[in-house]
């Protein structure tokens, strides 16, 4: 019984700590609330956002990313996105199918350049260079 109680006292521990680091990961993505390459800045930094989104690659399950590409934060849904690009290219592409409408505009910045883009579009563009191994690598 107390082995039995053991067990799930650790797995609940590890739940939410693995719960509360991706609520973490989620909260530095709406924060910044840009969508930006590995780096940006006339520095050239590696921005926090990034490094949350390869968080989010290493961290979630397929489940829950399909479900933060409809989270209410437009940069979420665009990282969320290009995560399940990574796992998973067939569900990427029906969320596509699903997003076609999202008007909503993200900050796009890809080192010291920005602009301003629409949720689909950003899918859209981001499927087509997975597709091309030389295009632009997000």
């Amino acid at each position: 019984m107390k082995a039995i109680l053991l067990v799930l006292v650790l797995v609940t521990n590890y739940s939410f700590a693995q719960s509360s680091k991706i609520d973490s990961l989620v909260a530095i993505i709406e924060h910044a609330n840009v969508v930006s390459g590995y780096t940006k800045g006339i520095n050239g930094i590696i921005s926090e956002e990034y490094q949350a989104y390869k968080g989010l690659i290493e961290i979630y399950k397929t489940e829950e990313l399909i479900a933060l590409c409809q989270h209410q934060n437009a940069c979420v849904r665009c990282y969320a996105f290009l995560a399940l690009l990574n796992k998973n290219r067939t569900l990427a592409e029906e969320i596509l199918l699903k997003n076609s409408i999202d008007n909503e505009k993200v900050t796009l910045i890809n080192g010291c350049f920005g602009q301003r883009i629409s949720v689909s579009d950003f899918m859209k563009s981001r499927g087509r260079e997975i597709e091309n191994p030389y295009g632009f690598r997000f």
